[in-house]
C-alpha cells in the first residue's frame, strides 16, 4: 500500500511492485508526476516502456481524454510520485505552472512519437525495397528453373532415344550371332 507524506498529502510513496494505476480502470482525474524512481508501463503482462525521474508525466492521457486508463503503472524501484487531482480544468486554472510542464511533456511525447514514426516508415520503404528486389531474384530463379527443367526434359528425351538404339543395337547384336 502506498505511503502519503506527511507533510504534503499529493506526495505518495511507492514501494517496488506497487501498481499505481491499472489498465482500463476508470480516470480518477488524477495526473501524476514521478519525482524521484524508475516505473514499468505494462500493456496486459508485457512492459513496453519505462518513466524515470525526475518530474516526469505520466497519466495525462486519459485524464484529458476522459478514458479508462491505456496501461497499468508499476513502480520498479521505491518512487515518490504527486499527484494532481481534478482533471486537467483544476490544473489549468489552479496552477499553472504545472500546466505548463504538462504542456511541454505533450509537446515532447508528440515530438517523439512522430519521430518514431519517421523512423518506422523508413523503415518500412527499406523492407518494401529489399522486397521487391527479392521478389525480382525469385522471378529471375524461376525462369532459371524453367530453363533447367526444359534441359533436363531434352536430356531425358535423348536419354530415352539413346536406351532404345542400344536396346535395338543389342537385339541386332543378338541376332547377328544365331
Amino acid at each position: 500500500m502506498p505511503k502519503v507524506s506527511p507533510t504534503d498529502d499529493k506526495v505518495w510513496y511507492y514501494e517496488k511492485d506497487e501498481i499505481i494505476v491499472r489498465e482500463n480502470e476508470p480516470n480518477n482525474g488524477i495526473i501524476y508526476i514521478l519525482n524521484t524512481g524508475e516505473l514499468g508501463v505494462f500493456k496486459g503482462d508485457e512492459m513496453v516502456a519505462t518513466i524515470k525521474g525526475p518530474d516526469v508525466f505520466f497519466g495525462e492521457l486519459s485524464t484529458i481524454l476522459e478514458t479508462p486508463r491505456t496501461a497499468t503503472v508499476k513502480a520498479l524501484t521505491r518512487s515518490k510520485i504527486t499527484l494532481y487531482s481534478g482533471g486537467v480544468q483544476a490544473i489549468i486554472e489552479n496552477m499553472p505552472t504545472v500546466a505548463e510542464k504538462l504542456l511541454v511533456t505533450l509537446a515532447k511525447r508528440l515530438a517523439q512519437t512522430t519521430e518514431e514514426q519517421r523512423e518506422k516508415l523508413e523503415q518500412i520503404r527499406e523492407m518494401e525495397e529489399k522486397n521487391s528486389i527479392l521478389q525480382e531474384q525469385i522471378n529471375s530463379l524461376k525462369a532459371e528453373n524453367e530453363q533447367l527443367q526444359s534441359k533436363l526434359d531434352e536430356l531425358n528425351q535423348e536419354l530415352e532415344r539413346l536406351k532404345s538404339r542400344l536396346t535395338l543395337k543389342e537385339k541386332k547384336g543378338k541376332n547377328d550371332k544365331k
